[in-house]
């Protein structure tokens, strides 16, 4: 284990220093007090940007159909609004802690805990204004200047620019996710990384953009490397809920619980994208620092939100179970489609509400005097031509791919890829 009252004192001082240092390095390139250098080399966030464009199509009247939202198009149970009215009504408006309410921390460290199979207390939980400030706020916790961070590759757009701004270096490990279980796991180059310096794991599972899901072999496989290794994990399990063909869910905290922060939310199991609550939940001594980070950022989050948060994961499952059911069954319409596109290769997801195609045959083409050389071009063509918005996988570290979101209704599935099919086939 690390000496975490040492990464206390580090990570303050860089918190402290970080603007002041980025400033005084880059000072030609500053300009109105912002920190430019950094932020100009950050990448935009290629989904919403993607998403962006199809909005303005379909203001202009244009019928778009969109694969490219990483949000469930179910719409917030109503027991949990009715919970939000009430806080309201009953003035629930004022900052909570820092860290969040203690009733809702509370009632995380049971959901977290039945997740992993790990006892959580209240103080072992962070609530933040998403997941992806929960794992920013960690992040900045316990980096410091230079730090190696491994992100399995392919992996979601924010995790490197966050390890970026956070002041840690991403190093990257590749995911056979076209393998069986058995090979998928490439142990001897996380191996290297790890014998070269890293010491955080930023894990995916169920994965978003590929839709893998880790199995329990898998998981104590990889337990059993790390555990002879001085590295915290973060683990983003977001999607927990969201898994098919009777598969499980299955945390590394479970076999590692002293050095692992599990990250969850309500955004995708009980569709709350826009409500804004995370949560983290781990070590006492990165959870302290954390929401240090998060006190003298955002303070706390939405105290209505956190009404709405509280009853969606005390509320009962039925929901969650039928959200589950309708996605596995989308995925299977979406399969099925496409496998009929000659050209297409695909790993069937076992969780998540993503494809992830292989379209590389497709690249380096061109139609009507326009030339699809990448992916990006392949997004824009389909975009243009055919009005499907999908997204293009370089911004997941994996170039020849494009992700799809099956997260729309089925008669959307069916037509857009029939578009898709008829606009690649004209590609010469």
């Amino acid at each position: 284990m690390r000496n975490y009252s040492v990464v206390k004192h580090i990570s303050l001082i860089y918190l402290k220093y970080s603007v002041y240092f980025n400033f005084t390095v880059h000072k030609e390139k500053v300009s109105m007090g912002l920190n430019s250098s950094l932020v100009s080399e950050l990448s935009d966030s290629i989904t919403l940007r993607i998403s962006a464009w199809a909005e303005e199509l379909k203001r202009q009247g244009i019928d778009v159909i969109s694969f490219s939202a990483g949000e469930p198009d179910f719409l917030t149970p109503d027991f949990v609004k009715e919970a939000a009215k009430d806080a309201i009504d009953d003035n629930f408006t004022r900052y909570t802690p820092a860290a969040g309410a203690l009733t809702l921390r509370e009632a995380v460290a049971d959901y977290i805990g039945k997740s992993t199979g790990v006892r959580y207390s209240y103080e072992q939980v962070l609530v933040s204004s998403g997941a992806k400030q929960a794992i920013f706020n960690v992040l900045v916790a316990t980096l410091t200047p230079g730090e190696k961070v491994i992100v399995p590759r392919p992996y979601w757009v924010s995790y490197p620019e966050m390890v970026r701004i956070a002041g840690g270096k991403t190093v990257f490990w590749d995911i056979n996710f076209f393998s069986s279980n058995d090979d998928r796991l490439n142990l001897d180059q996380l191996e290297h990384l790890l014998d070269n310096g890293a010491s955080v794991l930023l894990l995916n599972s169920p994965n978003n953009p590929a839709g893998y899901v880790l199995t329990d072999r898998e998981i104590l496989s990889l337990a059993r490397l790390l555990e002879r290794r001085d590295i915290t994990v973060i683990s983003d399990e977001i999607y927990d809920k969201i898994i098919f063909d009777g598969r499980h869910h299955i945390s590394i905290a479970r076999y590692l619980p002293d050095r692992t922060v599990v990250v969850n939310g309500v955004s995708k199991s009980f569709s709350m994208t826009g409500w804004r609550i995370g949560f983290a939940a781990g070590p006492v001594d990165i959870i302290s620092l954390a929401a240090k980070v998060q006190a003298h950022t955002t303070s706390s989050p939405c105290s209505i939100s956190q009404k709405a948060a509280l009853a969606a994961i005390t509320g009962p499952s039925e929901t969650v179970d039928a959200v589950r059911a309708a996605f596995e069954h989308r995925r299977d319409i979406a399969v099925s489609a496409l496998s009929q596109i000659e050209g297409i290769a695909l790993a069937v997801p076992e969780g998540t509400f993503y494809l992830l195609p292989d379209v590389s045959s497709f690249l380096n083409r061109s139609v009507d005097g326009e030339k699809v050389v990448t992916s990006f071009d392949l997004c824009k063509y389909l975009l243009n031509k055919v009005f499907v918005a999908c997204v293009p996988a370089d911004a997941f570290g994996l170039p020849g791919f494009i992700r799809l979101s099956f997260a729309t209704g089925e008669t959307e599935i069916i037509s857009g890829i029939d578009r898709m099919r008829s606009a690649l086939l004209r590609l010469g």
